[in-house]
């Protein structure tokens, strides 16, 4: 678990997931030396709708494989991702959280009740860091929603939301849609902030005809030349590529499971004909090198510009693009 906490910044150490784990990996062990599979219907779903989830267990995977030296199938991946899967949702991360101030008038005693009910019904989404009592006392906070009972002009200066202190279960759907709203603004403050830092035009190509493994090595050699990468990241992303296929539909996001990239950088390629990926045609290849101090907002942007490709309008408009400007034309006004 050392590797993963310091690839992907995830504690795998908690009992609930060890004993369990332990007990499976053992197992798993037993069937690879006797060259016995599990079949796992999951794979593709999971693959496409967790796509960081199922790295850390292609990640184990290898590992294992380099431990014990046995061939680990990638249906037994799938089994690895749902120990993983379920440990992480079980520490169900902070960073995601909305940090919120609670704004209340302290004369009517009622802040404890409404930071308890907050902090209850809304445990996963927001963190109250604060609960004050005067607009003053706000220029000292930083804070993505003001949470308040207050009826106040000055409520518009903050993304903020009126609350009920009576009323709070009838108001669960507005409160929710305001937390999403605000999760979604600040998604794509964070693209349009680091677009130009990740992209670059000379890792944009236009591909018609090339295999996967032409694909990549241009682009890799490309990050390369422009001091991304070292020599090593192109072996890392075909090792990856080989544990189990990075397309889903007709897009592909290869890389490395090492986060050691000099600089961040998504290579893109566009195929109208489409690459034969494995068993996918893929028009779109998103190729990504990490540098581990960027992988919280790159996760970010990455699943906010796969998120837009399910749109086939936008996914047909991408693959028809020629240069990196049009890409970026298309992608920030739909975000």
């Amino acid at each position: 678990h050392g590797g993963v906490s310091q690839l992907y910044s995830i504690d795998l150490k908690h009992e609930s997931f060890i004993i369990p784990f332990g007990l499976h990996i053992k197992a798993l062990i037993t069937r690879a030396s006797l060259g016995k599979y599990n079949r796992n219907p999951l794979s593709e779903k999971i693959k496409q709708d967790c796509p960081i989830i199922y790295d850390i267990a292609i990640f184990i995977a290898l590992r294992l494989s380099e431990i014990y030296q046995v061939a680990i199938a990638e249906d037994e991946v799938a089994f690895i991702f749902l120990h993983v899967g379920t440990e992480i949702d079980r520490q169900n991360s902070s960073n995601d959280k909305l940090k919120c101030v609670l704004l209340c008038s302290d004369y009517l005693g009622l802040e404890k009740k409404i930071y308890a009910q907050l902090t209850q019904d809304y445990a996963d989404e927001i963190t109250i860091d604060a609960v004050v009592s005067s607009y003053e006392e706000l220029e000292r906070q930083t804070f993505d929603l003001l949470i308040t009972m207050i009826q106040d002009e000055r409520n518009y200066n903050y993304p903020s939301l009126l609350i009920l202190p009576f009323q709070l279960d009838k108001q669960k759907n507005e409160i929710r849609e305001k937390i999403y709203e605000i999760q979604q603004v600040k998604k794509k403050e964070l693209i349009f902030n680091h677009f130009d830092h990740y992209f670059h035009p000379e890792l944009f190509f236009v591909i018609e005809n090339g295999s996967r493994e032409d694909v990549i090595q241009k682009v890799c050699d490309k990050m390369e030349a422009l001091g991304y990468v070292s020599a090593s990241f192109k072996t890392f992303v075909k090792e990856r590529e080989n544990a189990s296929s990075t397309a889903f539909g007709s897009i592909a996001i290869p890389h490395s499971v090492h986060m050691d990239a000099y600089q961040t950088k998504i290579g893109i390629a566009v195929s109208r004909s489409g690459i034969t990926w494995g068993n996918n045609l893929v028009n779109i290849m998103l190729l990504i090198a990490i540098n581990k101090y960027d992988k919280q907002i790159l996760l970010t942007i990455n699943e906010s510009i796969l998120s837009l490709f399910e749109n086939p309008e936008i996914l047909s408009r991408v693959k028809n693009t020629s240069s990196l400007a049009e890409f970026k034309e298309i992608i920030l006004p739909n975000l």
